[in-house]
């Protein structure tokens, strides 16, 4: 069961660099949460959420990816990187607890530092990207 939920976790971070959203890995009221902002916001809106980095940073990627799998869902850290406009490097650890049920995702909470993160938001034009509350 574990190696099943890391691998679910796994496949959510590859759609979430592709700007993709699979329905099938989610339940239908599945959110994701930043500590950054405090606001869940559903998953679906996710590729909406990302395309604006991905453009701002080409080379965007994460590294150093560690999964470990529990009875609840997942668990990952690794390091967010890619190079700004004007050369920024980008670069700094991150983590999400992905909970499932069912075999599929139902909470998403993300965990950065802020401050660590800044080259990114100011790519971003100072502010990350948000989705309309729902």
């Amino acid at each position: 069961m574990f190696m099943d939920h890391v691998k679910l976790s796994q496949r959510f971070l590859e759609d979430l660099i592709a700007c993709k959203y699979d329905p099938d890995l989610y339940a239908p009221d599945a959110c994701l949460w930043h500590n950054t902002d405090e606001e869940a916001k559903p998953v679906s809106t996710l590729p909406d959420r990302m395309a604006p980095t991905l453009q701002a940073i080409p080379d965007f990627r994460l590294s150093e990816v560690r999964a470990s799998g529990h009875a609840d869902g997942c668990s990952l850290q690794f390091r967010v990187e890619g190079t700004g406009p004007g050369g920024t490097q980008i670069n700094y650890p991150a983590a999400m607890f992905i909970t499932i049920s069912d075999g599929r995702i139902t909470w998403v909470e993300e965990y950065l530092d802020s401050a660590a993160a800044q080259p990114l938001i100011d790519a971003l034009g100072g502010s990350v990207p948000r989705s309309p509350r729902t």
